[in-house]
């Protein structure tokens, strides 16, 4: 039916902690997908045979020793047992609601040339979570919900049917601009972009990360820093960037699914374009431009959820 595929962490402390409760929540899903995790980090290897999980050691790296993107897409496609895959992070807790929606949208689709992505809702866990009884981590994890942010900027789950993004550029694992070029890469190879943010349940356990969940400052100099990257911002280049979930024809809401009018794309796309002209011109600046890249953190988080998504 469908194929996750992933490029775990290190399995120690709270975040190997985090990876298998995700881990777990996939198991738990109904039909089981296929699953394979990818990379020679600490502790995959045992996770892989310990939940029965395929596994792919060797993935290209770069000079730093980051892997790339391009390799695990490649190996990931050329291997899957099923006609769509499912990339997405190590830390992303999925519930029942994905692979029903996954479902209705191959019945709703029949060709299957969908790119299903959504944004996460960031949720503080800590502790294991017993998926062995299902309605207990269900109810567990809905009361979590209830109480989660959903992060504007978030996309860590990308459904796409196997065959597609065969030519991906070689960006590094876990840096920026890669969410955008993804789906400008799909509309330009024909899928159709679909925003499941509404119905499809994808819980982020908070932890430290590289780009510092919004802050300007650590931003900026890691920016400025980071080789890795400057080269993915420019491996995606200027009007890739400006994708976002905005840019998706269609929603998935409670009630069914909506056909976006081209108009509201329009207008989403013009956001977004100018949104990443802004932030060109602001971070230079920094830190004088601080003041304002706060404001535009806070107008993209307060009417960007509740206009575009939370209606």
């Amino acid at each position: 039916m469908i194929t996750f595929f992933c490029l775990p962490k290190p399995f120690h402390g709270t975040i190997g902690t985090i990876q298998r409760n995700a881990i777990r929540s996939w198991l738990a899903l109904e039909p089981v997908p296929e699953i394979i995790l990818f990379g020679n980090e600490q502790g995959t290897a045992e996770a892989a045979e310990e939940y029965r999980l395929r596994h792919i050691a060797d993935v290209e790296r770069n000079e730093y020793g980051t892997p790339l993107v391009h390799s695990m897409f490649r190996l990931a496609q050329e291997q899957a047992s099923n006609p769509h895959v499912c990339y997405l992070n190590a830390d992303i807790i999925l519930l029942g609601d994905f692979m029903q929606t996954f479902l209705h949208l191959l019945d709703t689709f029949a060709d299957g040339r969908i790119l299903l992505t959504g944004l996460r809702r960031n949720v503080d866990i800590r502790e294991e979570i017993n998926f062995t009884n299902g309605s207990e981590a269900e109810e567990f994890l809905c009361a979590v919900k209830s109480n989660a942010s959903i992060d504007h900027v978030g996309l860590d789950y990308f459904v796409f049917p196997r065959g597609s993004y065969r030519d991906v550029k070689p960006f590094a694992v876990g840096r920026a601009f890669l969410d955008a070029w993804f789906l400008y890469k799909a509309s330009i190879e024909g899928l159709r972009l679909i925003d499941g943010t509404q119905v499809v349940t994808a819980l982020h356990q908070n932890h430290s990360s590289i780009i510092g969940a919004g802050d300007a400052r650590r931003v900026y100099h890691l920016f400025k820093d980071d080789p890795e990257i400057r080269r993915n911002h420019d491996l995606c280049g200027m009007y890739p960037r400006t994708f976002s979930f905005l840019d998706a024809r269609y929603v998935l809401t409670e009630s069914g699914i909506l056909s976006k009018s081209l108009l509201r794309r329009m207008k989403g796309s013009i956001l977004s374009t100018l949104s990443i002209i802004a932030y060109d011109i602001l971070y230079p600046m920094y830190p004088y431009s601080y003041p304002l890249l706060w404001l535009g953190s806070t107008f993209s988080n307060r009417l960007l959820i509740r206009k575009w998504i939370v209606k």
